[in-house]
C-alpha cells in the first residue's frame, strides 16, 4: 500500500481530534450531570432558558446566570442537609419576610403577617421584621397569586433578606422538573419586580452575572486539528516541525499556577487577588496574626495528602470575586461572590473553637476556609469545610475571634 499523501495525511488528522474532541465534550457533560440522569434533559433545558452555564459543587449541580436583569442560581442537590432544589434571586429586598408550611419553624421574621388570602394562611405562616414593608407587598392582589404559585407544597420555603429571594423545596420536584422551576424563577422575578417600588430598595444594590465568554471543547480540537493538518501539508521530509504544546487550550492569568489553570474552566479576564483587592481592616488583622493576605492559599481540606489549594480571584473590569476551591486537584467549587473582603483559612485544629451564629451540620475532616464579605458596613463570615467528600458550610458570629493562626 502506498503512502499517505499530506492532503490525505490533512483530513484523518482533522476527523480524529474531531472526534476526540466530541469524546472530550461528552465526557464531560456526562461527569457534570453523573447521578442526575433521570433530571438530565429537565437541567439542560433550564440552563438553556436562562442562558445559564452549570458546575458541580461537590455533589450539587448549580446553574447561575440572569433572569431578567436579575442575578440567579438554581441548585440541584440529593445531600441530606440541603433542600433538593433551591433558588436564590438577587433583588433589591430592603426587609425580611419569609413563609413556611404550618408547624414549621421560620429563619427570618420575629412578627406574624396575615397575607390577606385565607386559603394561602390556613397553609402556611408568613412573618418579617418590617411589618410596613411586608404589608406593602402582600397587598397587591398579583404578588399574592404569585407567593400562592411559588409556595406549591408543603415542602416548600420561602425567604426574603436583603438583597435576595430565595426559594427552596425539600425534594427535587418531579415530574416537569424544568417547567416547575422556571414558572418558579418567573414568579420570583415578579415578586422582584415589585420590591423595587417599596421604601429602601434604592439602597439594595447588586450586579448582574457576567458569564465569561470561552471557546468550546469542540472547537478547540477542531482549531488544533486544523492547525496540524496544515502543518502536515506544507511540511516537507527532513523540515523539523514546530511541536504543539500539550496546554494548548488553557488560559493562564497571573498568579495562578499552570498547573491549576489546567483545571480552573474560563480565566479569561480573571487574575489572583492581592492584598490590596482586600479590605484595609481585614489584611490588617490577618497580617497580625502572622497570616499574609493573599487570593491562594494552601490548606488541607479532607485532612489527607495532597495539599489543597483556594484561590480568590478579582475581575479586570469590575470589583467581582470569585471563589475556586481545588482538592486532590480537582476542582470542587467555583463560584462568583459580591462583597468578599477577605479570605483565609482556618487551621483544624482551631475549628472546634469557633463561636457560630450557624453551626455547620458536621465537623470537618480537615482544614475551614473562612470566606468574609461585607456589604452596607455590615460583615459577615461564612467557613467552607469538608467532610465525608461533602461542602458543608457555617456562619461566624464574629470573624476577629477566630484563631488563624497555627
Amino acid at each position: 500500500m502506498g503512502s499517505f499523501s499530506p492532503i490525505q495525511i490533512a483530513v484523518v488528522v482533522i476527523s480524529v481530534v474531531s472526534l476526540v474532541g466530541v469524546i472530550i465534550s461528552f465526557v464531560r457533560n456526562t461527569a457534570l450531570l453523573a447521578g442526575y440522569e433521570e433530571y438530565k434533559a429537565d437541567i439542560q433545558k433550564i440552563a438553556s432558558s436562562l442562558k445559564a452555564e452549570m458546575f458541580r459543587d461537590g455533589n450539587d449541580v448549580v446553574i447561575p446566570g440572569n433572569y431578567k436583569k436579575f442575578p440567579i442560581q438554581v441548585r440541584f442537590s440529593y445531600s441530606e442537609n440541603t433542600p433538593g432544589l433551591n433558588i436564590r434571586m438577587q433583588a433589591p429586598v430592603s426587609f425580611t419576610f419569609s413563609v413556611v408550611p404550618k408547624g414549621e419553624r421560620a429563619t427570618e421574621g420575629r412578627v406574624a403577617l396575615r397575607t390577606g388570602d385565607d386559603m394561602f394562611d390556613a397553609r402556611f405562616t408568613a412573618r418579617t421584621d418590617h411589618p410596613t414593608q411586608a404589608k406593602m407587598l402582600v397587598s397587591s392582589k398579583p404578588i399574592r397569586m404569585q407567593l400562592s404559585k411559588l409556595c406549591c407544597s408543603t415542602k416548600t420555603f420561602l425567604t426574603m433578606v436583603t438583597g435576595n429571594i430565595e426559594l427552596s423545596e425539600l425534594i427535587i420536584p418531579s415530574p416537569y422538573t424544568a417547567r416547575h422551576v422556571l414558572d418558579h424563577v418567573e414568579s420570583m422575578a415578579a415578586l422582584a419586580a415589585e420590591v423595587e417600588g417599596i421604601p429602601g430598595a434604592d439602597k439594595v444594590k447588586f450586579t448582574e452575572y457576567k458569564r465569561e465568554k470561552s471557546t468550546p471543547i469542540l472547537k478547540i480540537a477542531l482549531a488544533v486539528g486544523a492547525v496540524v493538518a496544515i502543518a502536515a501539508v506544507f511540511a516537507s521530509p527532513g523540515t523539523e516541525m514546530p511541536t504543539t504544546s500539550a496546554a494548548a487550550g488553557v488560559v493562564h492569568a497571573d498568579g495562578v499556577l499552570d498547573a491549576d489553570a489546567g483545571v480552573i474552566l474560563k480565566l479569561a479576564g480573571w487574575r489572583t487577588a492581592a492584598d490590596t483587592d482586600f479590605a484595609g481592616d481585614v489584611a490588617g488583622w490577618m497580617k497580625a496574626s502572622g497570616v499574609p493576605a493573599t487570593g491562594r492559599i494552601e490548606l488541607n481540606l479532607d485532612g489527607t495528602a495532597p495539599t489543597d489549594v483556594v484561590y480568590c480571584l478579582a475581575h479586570e473590569q469590575d470589583s467581582s470575586k470569585r471563589i475556586v476551591i481545588l482538592e486532590n486537584g480537582v476542582n470542587i467549587l467555583d463560584t462568583v461572590m459580591p462583597d468578599v473582603v477577605g479570605l483565609v483559612r482556618i487551621p483544624k485544629n482551631s475549628m472546634s473553637n469557633i463561636e457560630w451564629s450557624q453551626k455547620p451540620a458536621t465537623e470537618s475532616d480537615g482544614d475551614g476556609l473562612m470566606v468574609i464579605r461585607r456589604k452596607d458596613d455590615k460583615t459577615t463570615a461564612t467557613v467552607f469545610s469538608r467532610t465525608g467528600g461533602r461542602t458543608v458550610t457555617g456562619t461566624v458570629a464574629n470573624y476577629e475571634t477566630v484563631n488563624i493562626a497555627e
